[in-house]
C-alpha cells in the first residue's frame, strides 16, 4: 500500500524530474537522479515536496561523484 500511495502522491514530481536532462528513478520513497541537472533536480524535489507539506531527511541525502560506488536504497560509498 505504501508504494501505491507514494506513486499517487509523487506522480507530478516523477513527471517533472523524468523530463529533465539526466536519469531519474524512484522506488517508493527512495529516489535517484543522475545527471548534470542534479542541482535543479534537488530544487524541484524540495519545492514539490514542500507543496505537499513534506521534506527531505537531510541524513538520507547523498551526493556521489561519478567515481564513487553506490547501493541504491541501501548504504553507499560517499565521493569527495
Amino acid at each position: 500500500m505504501a508504494s501505491w500511495l507514494a506513486d499517487v502522491l509523487l506522480h507530478d514530481l516523477d513527471e517533472e524530474l523524468s523530463g529533465m536532462t539526466g536519469y531519474y528513478v524512484r522506488y517508493s520513497d527512495d529516489m535517484l537522479f543522475i545527471g548534470k541537472d542534479y542541482g535543479k533536480a534537488m530544487q524541484v524535489l524540495e519545492q514539490k515536496l514542500g507543496e505537499k507539506s513534506m521534506k527531505l531527511n537531510p541524513k538520507k541525502v547523498e551526493y556521489l561523484m561519478s567515481d564513487a560506488g553506490s547501493s541504491f536504497s541501501g548504504s553507499a560509498s560517499r565521493g569527495t
